[in-house]
């Protein structure tokens, strides 16, 4: 019963905006049941969000392990997977100097 109330309450966190709620909620619900695949869906959403690309790739492809069928996990990592790599500026790159 509680893992459904958190996973409830990171939906509603989550469409409110409060993404830190909704990550801080999912996290707590893979503590209890490390293979949700409805937690992991979220944080791969809440990581999208925030433009962290890798990491919503890797959360997305592990609820799809686990849920193989759902299709809106499969359409959010095939965005994600089209969202284009971040760039730094040039100063930023390896062996440059400012």
């Amino acid at each position: 019963m509680y893992q459904n109330e958190l996973l409830d309450f990171a939906t509603r966190a989550l469409r409110a905006g409060n993404l830190a709620a909704a990550e801080i909620a999912c996290r707590d619900l893979l503590d209890f049941e490390p293979q949700n695949a409805a937690a992991l869906h979220l944080l791969g959403f809440t990581a999208a969000k925030v433009g962290a690309r890798d990491q919503a790739i890797a959360y997305f492809q592990s609820a799809s392990k686990i849920d193989p069928d759902n299709a809106a996990i499969r359409e959010n990592l095939e965005a994600v997977l089209a969202m284009p790599l971040p760039s730094l500026p040039p100063r930023m790159l390896p062996g440059s100097h400012a």
